[in-house]
């Protein structure tokens, strides 16, 4: 309750009469939240006025730090309308009515009710005065479970075993079904209940009975099972009339299927069964393309070939665990126009895509994401012509509903937490609309909303400072990354303005320091805390258009305390079996790790330590092995070591030991960045920029005979900007022409170039474009495209340059 951090905001809601109630207040904060507060004030006391502050509600409306601003509209007899603006450059407004998105079949209420509000309600109902007799026997009358029959009928059982159906029409209107007195006997203290198909909703009870209950109709036994009925699983992706599903057995080998055919009206149970694993608990089920999917409680995720006969035991195909969770797998759903592909989710917190092989002999994890929203309970798609995925589960004590896609929350309500029966509805068009009903504190919670609470007026992006920006080799993708711990993939956007985010990857646990790509398909990012993290991006053919992502492998070679920075790293080169990389950490060692391609493996190498001033920037010299790293002290110091055999047979790491080649001093404090290029064979042309605001070009080459690093020339301009040059890149590197551009947290974009003097003695280094930035506090410079930059720092700006033009 409260707020984390320091409160920015505070301001008055709707405005009502001390007399008529409690006053309510809002308060914005560092951490993000919006909270509302309800103030009583007494001002008839004789010692004075009192008062009492009551905590309602928290809102998460932004991403990263800070709600900036604030903006309260106080309509009389009117709610609220709330507007809010973040850190991350968003705007969101909350409360009234949008215009668009909202389901007109949906009513916006918020109910709760004890089971004898809903008794007392059905007897004031004239149609409904006679109501079944209480059972004999001391119960307690709690609400059990809950099943959506449609979106406008719900049905709920009772511990007796008594069940109630609610029309919703402006509000639930309740009544009771009328069950014969066996099943109220056989449901009571414990049954299980899921909606299988619209109109439909499967019970079973601990006896092993299966009952079929249809809109319309009584309820009807289909079957008997003989042990406890543990849950029944609709089997996501069947047929809609012929739907089937998966009931499972306390402490059973096998799991059995029910199938109903619409054309007999008949169901049948157990004919066919699914075998199980020793201790193989099933929480979900799918039937994606030619295979039944299972997942269960553990984790597992198991794939069985949909069975040709309609009686018999199936046996599983293949099964793969995560080894990193042990958290059950609560929804299995197949992307949409794809008979191959299917996401899960789990209560570890995060959602998970899978491809199937041909002809069911496996599957791939293919994307593993944790959204911001802790432990989730469900997943499903929008019938839309761009399918979006929306998400379901708890946070804290918060029941959360999520829009995957657009990085939206569509609901946020306070409930209790996790581990309560509760049902979900939604229209398959429009996932702004919502219906939940659950149980909190004995009572029955019933929630509707026709439209979402928060509504996205302007998308944003980083909550904190950018701090490295990365390009694809073919530019389809550009990397940020943030002091929020977040990365995030942009694409142009299709419109020509601005850039769409593809995916959010959250994983890092403290401020990301360096983004590299290899390619378009792999991306490498470091960071705090001694993190190192290796990510495969790849399509996945669906209607669903995302990008698969997943962290394919964890740099795990840490210190005791794991208190060091990885402050940057580079690409050293590639072979058959292997790849190697170099590492700076902040206690001033570089590291050389080979990293093999089927392992996933990281294999130490070499290791050098200079003076303590901690490593700044890091590349890697085009010539198969030499180093490239700028200091704190002003340094820039080239680390090579001996050549040895380029193609291993195995991913054996190169172990020879690195030593300083050639120490230059460069600048009066730190290095902030960092470039260089290769314009002819032999010569190397460095650029940095300082934290005493300089810029530094630096003229290598390498000597034939001695094959040393000789410096041809260091050109510097002192006061290149009046602040730090944070970001900078050679844009042209012709063999006597040399252009950069830098960046500074003096907000200023300059454009320099270095030519021969006309005398052929060094170079001259002159500006040829310096525009303001509206990038405060940038840290990272990128070329995009040709002719193109991109600034990050807080927020984002691309610049055509030759001239500087703002795009």
């Amino acid at each position: 309750m409260g707020h984390l951090s320091r409160i920015w905001h505070v301001k008055f809601g709707e405005h009502v009469l001390c007399s008529q109630g409690p006053i309510n207040v809002y308060s914005f904060g560092e951490d993000t939240t919006r909270q509302k507060w309800e103030l009583s004030l007494d001002l008839t006391g004789l010692e004075g006025p009192k008062g009492s502050l009551k905590h309602c509600t928290t809102d998460s409306c932004h991403s990263g730090k800070n709600i900036w601003s604030a903006a309260v509209s106080n309509r009389e007899g009117q709610a609220s309308l709330i507007a809010t603006g973040g850190a991350d450059g968003k705007i969101v407004i909350s409360g009234g009515k949008a215009k668009t998105g909202t389901d007109q079949s949906y009513e916006d209420f918020d109910l709760d009710l004890s089971f004898v509000d809903v008794l007392e309600q059905i007897q004031k109902d004239s149609g409904s005065l006679s109501i079944n007799p209480l059972p004999k026997g001391s119960f307690k009358h709690t609400f059990q479970k809950y099943a959506f029959l449609s979106d406008s009928r719900v049905i709920t059982t009772t511990s007796p075993g008594r069940m109630f159906v609610a029309d919703i029409q402006e509000t639930p209107q309740w009544k009771e079904v009328r069950l014969p007195g066996e099943v109220v006997t056989d449901l009571r203290s414990y049954n299980v209940m899921k909606t299988v198909a619209s109109e439909t909703v499967v019970l079973g009870s601990a006896a092993g009975n299966i009952y079929l209950l249809q809109s319309g109709r009584p309820i009807r036994p289909v079957g008997n099972l003989s042990g406890k009925i543990q849950d029944i699983l609709p089997l996501v992706g069947a047929s809609v009339q012929n739907w089937q599903a998966v009931i499972t057995v306390l402490g059973a080998d096998r799991a059995y299927i029910i199938s109903y055919n619409a054309s007999t009206d008949e169901a049948k149970v157990g004919d066919l069964t699914l075998s199980l694993q020793e201790h193989y608990i099933p929480t979900a089920a799918a039937q994606v393309g030619s295979a039944i999917i299972l997942g269960s409680r553990v984790g597992v995720v198991t794939l069985y070939p949909l069975p040709q006969d309609k009686a018999g035991m199936v046996l599983p195909q293949n099964w793969s665990r995560d080894p990193k969770t042990k958290d059950a797998i609560t929804a299995i759903v197949a992307l949409p126009g794809s008979s191959s592909n299917f996401l899960t989710t789990c209560r570890d917190g995060k959602y998970r895509m899978y491809t199937i092989w041909h002809e069911n002999r496996g599957f791939d994890l293919r994307h593993e994401i944790s959204p911001p929203m802790g432990m989730i309970e469900g997943a499903w798609f929008t019938a839309t012509e761009n399918p979006e995925l929306i998400l379901h589960g708890f946070k804290g004590k918060q029941f959360v509903y999520y829009n995957a896609t657009t990085s939206a929350v569509l609901a946020s309500l306070e409930c209790g937490g996790a581990h309560r029966s509760f049902a979900i509805t939604s229209p398959r068009t429009n996932p702004n609309a919502l219906r939940l009903i659950f149980t909190k504190s004995s009572h029955l919670r019933f929630y509707s909303q026709s439209t979402s609470f928060l509504r996205t007026l302007k998308e944003g992006g980083h909550g904190r400072e950018i701090r490295a920006v990365a390009c694809s080799s073919s530019s389809k993708y550009i990397a940020t990354a943030a002091e929020d711990t977040v990365i995030r993939i942009w694409s142009p956007s299709p419109t020509g303005i601005g850039f769409k985010c593809l995916a959010t990857l959250e994983k890092h646990s403290s401020g990301i320091q360096s983004l590299k790509w290899q390619g378009d398909n792999t991306l490498i990012s470091c960071g705090g805390s001694e993190e190192l993290f290796i990510w495969k991006i790849t399509k996945i053919d669906s209607d669903y258009d995302t990008l698969a992502i997943k962290c394919e492998a964890v740099w795990n070679f840490h210190t005791k305390d794991k208190d060091l920075r990885v402050m940057a790293f580079d690409h050293i080169g590639g072979w058959e079996h292997h790849d190697e990389i170099a590492i700076a950490l902040s206690n001033s060692t570089i590291q050389t790790y080979s990293y093999g391609a089927s392992t996933r493996e990281f294999k130490f190498g070499s290791e050098a330590t200079y003076t303590g001033a901690c490593p700044t920037q890091l590349k890697c010299m085009p010539n198969g092995g030499d180093i490239l790293v700028a200091y704190t002290d002003g340094h820039l110091a080239i680390w090579t070591r001996p050549l040895w055999d380029p193609y291993p047979e195995e991913p054996i790491p190169n172990k020879a030991p690195l030593s300083i080649e050639l120490l230059l001093k460069l600048h009066q404090s730190s290095i902030k960045s960092l470039d260089a290029v290769n314009p002819v064979d032999g010569r190397w042309i460095i650029a940095t920029g300082g934290d005493d605001n300089a810029l530094v070009i630096t003229d290598l080459r390498c000597d034939d005979d001695t094959g040393k690093y000789v410096v041809n020339g260091r050109y510097r301009v002192s006061s290149a900007h009046g602040a730090a040059v944070t970001g900078l890149k050679i844009i042209r590197d012709d063999e006597d022409v040399v252009e950069v551009v830098t960046v500074s947290n003096d907000q200023r974009i300059k454009l320099w170039r270095a030519e021969p003097q006309k005398d052929g003695q060094g170079m001259k280094i002159t500006l040829q474009d310096n525009k303001y930035c509206g990038v405060a506090d940038a840290g990272d410079l990128e070329v995009i495209e040709s002719g193109k930059v991109m600034v990050g720092g807080v927020g984002m700006e691309v610049w055509e340059f030759q001239p500087f033009k703002w795009l």
